[in-house]
């Protein structure tokens, strides 16, 4: 125990306090392989959710066991912000294994034999060992978060990290106003839909796929920017929104629909006489998405302009939309997916 403490000093007395990497910077898309020798692609988690690396000296030294056992505690707080969290050193593959093992850790311990990741983070590295920082990532893929001072308060650290994913979470629904209240269907109507068709389960709404069917707001909207985001949890399919639904409640009513779906992420569809003047191409640029993780798509509809936005990428524009308002609705078809938050912020002047 003593020697690690000691290991911990000596890199103090060397580390810099300051990173040149900042909040607000774009994180360094960075590969590492995991505890199991699996590689993990950090760049293709940034956007899709918020990331927490905490960079550590050594395995199953005293300090450091302190704090992955900390996040292992913290598991449940850093799951409300759907937080992907990893712990970083320059231990062996095999010695990550064990630590995880050891202790029953819920998350990935990278493999940075070489330092690699921590120096790609400005992370201070010493005789192979690397300085006890942390870099939080927020939803939006932007660095919200470097703390070179973990040492203070190793236990206690956790919370700080959620302390700073809540404020990125009340900042990233800034002025938005709940659709969905994750409790029930209250505002919503299923049209053509069977009884456990549309279900919410743990706080999201779950959809079957099957029948084809949609679900919709009872209220119409106009000039507004649309927030939701949502999840294939088994395999890509075919999935939309549907906004400005006007008329005859049936499949399909006549709407614009921004796709959901495989391989044409953000391609418009025009439904029921419904018509758009495209800016650029349909859609104009190209998103590919992975099942099994949150992703985030905005939809602002101001006057007859419709743009879209998926995971922060603007992959469609539209003008001279007819109609411009109506109910916005839901659907997925012969595929589960699920919807988390669904809120809408007026743009009305």
């Amino acid at each position: 125990m003593i020697r690690g403490i000691c290991w911990f000093g000596m890199l103090l007395a060397t580390a810099p306090t300051v990173s040149a990497l900042k909040p607000g910077d774009a994180p360094p898309a960075v590969q590492a392989k995991n505890q199991e020798g699996k590689s993990v692609d950090l760049g293709g988690v940034y956007g899709h959710r918020p990331v927490v690396l905490f960079f550590y000296p050594k395995s199953f030294t005293s300090g450091c066991t302190v704090e992955v056992q900390a996040f292992r505690d913290a598991d449940k707080d850093l799951r409300v912000f759907d937080a992907a969290v990893f712990g970083v050193s320059c231990d062996e593959q095999e010695t990550q294994h064990k630590f995880c093992d050891s202790y029953r850790l819920k998350y990935d311990l990278l493999a940075d034999k070489d330092g690699v990741v921590a120096k790609a983070f400005d992370i201070p590295v010493n005789n192979g060992l690397s300085a006890r920082w942390t870099v939080v990532i927020g939803r939006t893929g932007r660095v919200l978060l470097i703390d070179s001072n973990v040492s203070k308060d190793i236990k206690g650290h956790p919370a700080k990290v959620v302390s700073a994913l809540k404020q990125d979470w009340e900042k990233y629904v800034a002025g938005f106003k709940p659709l969905f209240d994750r409790k029930d269907l209250e505002g919503w109507e299923a049209i053509a839909a069977e009884s456990d068709t549309w279900k919410v389960v743990n706080g999201e709404l779950h959809c079957t796929g099957k029948p084809t069917c949609y679900v919709r707001t009872k209220a119409s909207h106009k000039n507004y920017k649309l927030l939701l985001e949502f999840m294939y949890p088994e395999k890509l399919g075919n999935a939309g929104v549907l906004v400005h639904i006007n008329g005859e409640d049936k499949v399909w009513p006549q709407s614009i629909e921004p796709n959901l779906n495989v391989d044409q992420m953000g391609k418009i569809y025009l439904i029921g006489g419904a018509s758009l003047e495209y800016v650029k191409d349909n859609p104009s640029a190209k998103v590919d998405i992975p099942a099994g993780l949150w992703h985030r798509y905005e939809i602002t509809c101001k006057g007859d302009t419709i743009r879209l936005a998926l995971n922060g990428v603007v992959v469609n524009e539209g003008r001279k939309a007819s109609p411009s308002s109506g109910t916005i609705g839901l659907q997925s078809e012969g595929v589960p997916i699920r919807f988390r938050t669904i809120a809408i912020k007026s743009l009305a002047q």
